[in-house]
């Protein structure tokens, strides 16, 4: 018995020399892509994402010219106090921020165990 494959290529021998004609003349007809059409072939391929990574920059490149960083330093430098006077108020928001949450200043540390060379082993001798 035959398959249906077998059946259908005997059918079909005698359509294949010009099948084969029109396939050589297709090629034939057809040029190798030059490196131009490659080219433009890739570049098409990744529009969209080149178009998205483009956006991207854009937004970041509007976003930074808005800023002006040079002159907030330049500000901060000019205004900056004495490191007393900075130390001082860092004690007194500490001492501010345990005042609001009544929590005491000197917090016992944890009970840690003693040193092996404190420990005392009790040994009897029966």
């Amino acid at each position: 018995m035959k398959t249906p494959r077998q059946i259908l290529l005997q059918r079909h021998k005698a359509d294949e020399p010009f099948l084969d004609n029109a396939r050589r003349i297709a090629l034939a007809s057809l040029e190798p892509p030059g490196l131009v059409e490659i080219v433009r072939d890739h570049l098409f391929a990744l529009r969209w994402h080149l178009g998205g990574l483009s956006a991207v920059w854009l937004a970041v490149l509007v976003l930074n010219l808005g800023s002006g960083p040079a002159d907030s330093i330049v500000l901060a430098r000019e205004n900056l106090p004495p490191a007393k006077v900075i130390l001082a108020a860092l004690v007194e928001n500490r001492r501010e921020l345990l005042e609001l949450t009544d929590t005491p200043e000197a917090i016992a540390p944890a009970a840690l165990p003693p040193r092996r060379t404190e420990l005392q082993t009790a040994t009897e001798v029966v």
